[in-house]
């Protein structure tokens, strides 16, 4: 099963699903993505998965708010945005985005200015490497706030 798994597959498997809860067909619709989603806070966020629970999340979320399905290939394009960059982990760690290898340790997260961060890190944010440091990649779009209220799929607020 492993052998035949794509590299989205492998993100969601690095982020804490098993494989029988990876989706088997062609591409992703807007209710597996919401259900992914699901799954993936409930497996909770290992420090050697946070970072790539934080991807996958992302990933996901991109398809539930433009609101159609996207194929395997194109998530697999995608996700090769996010192999040089790097996430604060809430142990004050940045980590690869991709794997959770940890990079180095940028101090204790705290709340300031109403975020979670350590020093100018910011949880949330993605990172590229920048001379002796990391700067915020940009080329990243910020969702809107929305995408992060976790619905089953049909649900709607009362």
């Amino acid at each position: 099963m492993l052998a035949a798994t794509d590299d989205f597959g492998m993100l969601l498997i690095g982020a804490g699903l098993s494989p029988e809860d990876l989706p088997r067909g062609e591409e992703v619709t807007v209710q597996e993505a919401s259900q992914l989603r699901l799954l993936l806070s409930l497996v909770g966020n290992s420090l050697r998965g946070f970072g790539p629970n934080v991807t996958a999340d992302y990933l996901l979320a991109e398809v539930v708010t433009k609101g159609e399905a996207v194929s395997r290939t194109t998530l697999g394009e995608r996700l090769r945005r996010f192999q040089a960059l790097a996430v604060l982990r809430p142990d004050g760690y940045i980590v690869a985005a991709m794997t959770g290898k940890p990079l180095e340790c940028v101090g204790p997260v705290g709340v300031q200015n109403g975020a979670l961060r350590a020093g100018d890190y910011r949880m949330g944010a993605f990172y590229a490497s920048e001379g002796q440091g990391y700067r915020e990649d940009t080329s990243i779009p910020r969702l809107p706030a929305r995408a992060f209220f976790l619905e089953a799929a049909g649900d709607e607020a009362p």
